[in-house]
């Protein structure tokens, strides 16, 4: 098992990964005889801790492409990874590697949205939070692995690759994109008069570090803005261990609630940022992981936060290795707030809401500003309870 994952999974290459073509979303790329045998040994666990699974439909599958259309039938982000590119995925968390700079993320309604990196090749070329993809190098997107999507946007470094994105203010665009080295940096600090903001892009192994190094390069930073706009999520652990530096011990930052269960996550190391006093700038794009380390810091009177209601997307997926050196992804637990509120599909409302569509980051200073005058912290809610 490798963890406890969100739905948002970031997609990179190595820096000396060579771009080879990826082969391993076809049928024929496992030998027909270990087809059965390994999808048994899937199958078992998604049976015994999958949060949609329905005994009723059998599972007759022989090629990949068959199991992978019975998990989605099932629950829409599950998905079979052939050994290659569940190795793939493994080497896919390095700090810097080649590609478009952007994540892309399986949407409950099957469409792909897109979130780039500030910067990147993508974000150069105009693509914003919540663009959905639909074709690379003129092939669509229908119907293929979220993870073979993200090896087809990988290569090397000055290599061109084609996209056809939609949003709803633009329409359908084609844009050719040019492949570069990604240095990859989740946080990043900046003032903005006397308000020092530390934008965390998403959470993953570099996160807590790189949060800890800002706060002890400027250990008096009160107020402080934690800037969560667009976050599209990232990893449940790491987002955890970034909560944590900002809460005392033994306080709720997320229960997971599965078929077997529930399980409490609690801050263990005393808060490493004590003094400052905390504001979270949120929208609509704040999702998952982001909703999570935003509810433990203000359901804990920890912080307050500003702007739009969330995402709303409070469910979990977990990744389990297999025998042949494949492994399974499915959905296994809803998260709950630190005040047992499920929020999946309904959202986190900000203390302090704003007006605008989209509201100005004028506009969220401004009433950071009324806040720090008016210094009277409140829990954020679930939309609906």
């Amino acid at each position: 098992m490798i963890g406890l994952l969100l739905l948002t999974l970031s997609f990179c290459s190595p820096a000396n990964d060579g771009g080879e073509d990826e082969k391993h979303d076809h049928p024929s790329a496992l030998a027909a005889d270990t087809v059965p045998a390994i999808f048994g040994e899937a199958l078992e666990k998604f049976k015994q801790q999958a949060l949609f699974f329905d005994r009723s439909q059998p599972c007759e599958a022989e090629t990949v492409s068959e199991f992978n259309r019975y998990l989605e039938k099932q629950d829409p982000f599950a998905e079979y990874l052939q050994p290659e590119t569940y190795k793939q995925y493994k080497s896919a968390q390095a700090s810097q590697y080649v590609g478009v700079g952007m994540e892309i993320e399986k949407e409950e309604t099957g469409d792909v949205a897109c979130f780039p990196f500030v910067g990147s090749p993508a974000w150069e070329n105009g693509i914003r939070n919540g663009d959905i993809l639909l074709a690379i190098d003129g092939e669509s997107i229908s119907g293929r692995s979220i993870y073979a999507l993200s090896s087809q946007l990988m290569g090397t470094a000055g290599t061109k690759v084609k996209l056809s994105v939609f949003n709803e203010s633009g329409g359908k665009r084609s844009l050719t994109l040019t492949r570069a080295l990604i240095r990859s940096s989740s946080v990043r600090f900046e003032s903005m008069g006397s308000i020092a903001t530390i934008r965390i892009n998403s959470f993953d192994m570099s996160t807590r570090r790189e949060l800890k190094y800002i706060l002890s390069q400027h250990p008096d930073l009160s107020p402080l803005v934690l800037d969560l706009r667009d976050n599209p999520g990232g990893d449940l652990y790491k987002c955890i261990d970034s909560a944590m530096l900002f809460l005392s011990t033994d306080v709720p930052i997320v229960t997971v609630e599965t078929r077997t269960g529930r399980q409490t996550y609690t801050s263990t190391t005393p808060a490493y940022a004590r003094a400052a006093e905390i504001y979270i700038w949120q929208n609509e794009n704040t999702a998952s992981a982001a909703e999570v380390f935003i509810a433990a810091l203000t359901q804990n009177l920890r912080a307050q936060s500003i702007g739009k209601k969330t995402y709303g997307k409070g469910i979990t997926q977990e990744m389990f290795a297999l025998g042949n050196g494949s492994a399974i992804i499915f959905t296994n637990g809803y998260l709950l707030t630190p005040d047992n509120a499920p929020y999946h599909r309904r959202g986190l409302l900000p203390t302090h809401p704003l007006d605008g569509n989209p509201p100005t980051t004028a506009d969220y200073l401004q009433t950071t500003r009324n806040a720090i005058k008016a210094r009277r912290p409140q829990k954020t809610t679930v939309d609906g309870s």
